[in-house]
């Protein structure tokens, strides 16, 4: 697993830590809808960065109650 840091632009490979985050979305065919995502934060190699710790780009959406997530998770799973 590797993310590219959002300042510097440096490669790491280094987790520093995850965390699970779950994504819920109104009712699709009668079943409430819940994403549930690993979330890594990774070190970053530069020394010179002012980032230190940074998270992997994941779908966030604004809130992660009553936000719409179907145009992302379209590309996840088909539609019923």
């Amino acid at each position: 697993m590797q993310a590219a840091c959002p300042r510097c632009g440096t490669v790491s490979h280094r987790v520093h830590r995850s965390y699970e985050r779950r994504v819920c979305d109104t009712a699709v065919g009668g079943q409430e809808t819940i994403l549930h995502l690993r979330i890594r934060r990774f070190r970053c190699g530069n020394d010179a960065c002012a980032a230190k710790t940074f998270r992997m780009n994941t779908l966030t959406p604004s809130s992660t109650r009553e936000a719409s997530i179907r145009g992302k998770s379209a590309k996840v799973a088909p539609r019923m």
